[in-house]
């Protein structure tokens, strides 16, 4: 079975409808009518009483509230989350990289590693973490391991289908001209 890209699929025929230089008023506020109406009907369901205000506070009381807050110590801890956030995904990428080039570069590897991971890789991240808690315990570590496992799945598999996909007649000419494996890895899978 042949794989087809994304690339390869033919595109829509341009319209023969004259093309507008400048977007009609009704294709810019097509994508707010939604959110408007959302919001209005918020701010009708809390003002009539729909809802208790502990399920559905009125838009001004999160308003104030989100004023308040920012006065707050919510920067700090906002801070916090993306410090740990880029210590999390800088793991996850690096280590869905260099799992998934190592996959993709060996075949033995792959048909050794790739089952497992593909098993462990179907159980949704959420399900992990009571296993995760037992192992790392609550705290700083857990979210970390939580994120980093999030992360290493989907750029472990992309990073795999990268390499392993990589241009077959370039593979070819460096395997006739004896490129070493250092040489092929630089020039077919990173760049």
């Amino acid at each position: 079975m042949a794989r087809v890209s994304l690339l390869s699929l033919p595109l829509p025929a341009p319209s023969l409808e004259s093309k507008q230089r400048w977007p009609s008023l009704n294709h810019r506020l097509l994508p707010w009518l939604l959110p408007t109406l959302l919001f209005s009907l918020w701010w009708l369901a809390s003002r009539n009483h729909w809802m208790s205000e502990q399920i559905l506070p009125a838009p001004t009381l999160v308003w104030s509230s989100a004023l308040e807050l920012s006065q707050g110590e919510l920067w700090s801890h906002l801070w916090i989350s993306l410090q740990r956030l880029f210590w999390g995904l800088l793991a996850g990428i690096s280590a869905g990289a260099v799992l998934g080039a190592a996959l993709g570069f060996s075949r033995r590897l792959e048909r050794l590693v790739f089952p497992t991971f593909a098993g462990l890789a179907q159980v949704p991240t959420l399900a992990w973490i009571p296993l995760f808690m037992v192992f790392f315990g609550i705290g700083e570590v857990l979210k970390l391991v939580v994120l980093i496992k999030a992360i290493v799945v989907p750029v472990t598999l992309h990073t795999l289908v990268g390499v392993r996909d990589a241009q077959p007649k370039l593979r070819e000419a460096a395997a006739v001209l004896r490129l070493p494996r250092h040489l092929l890895i630089r020039r077919l899978g990173i760049c």
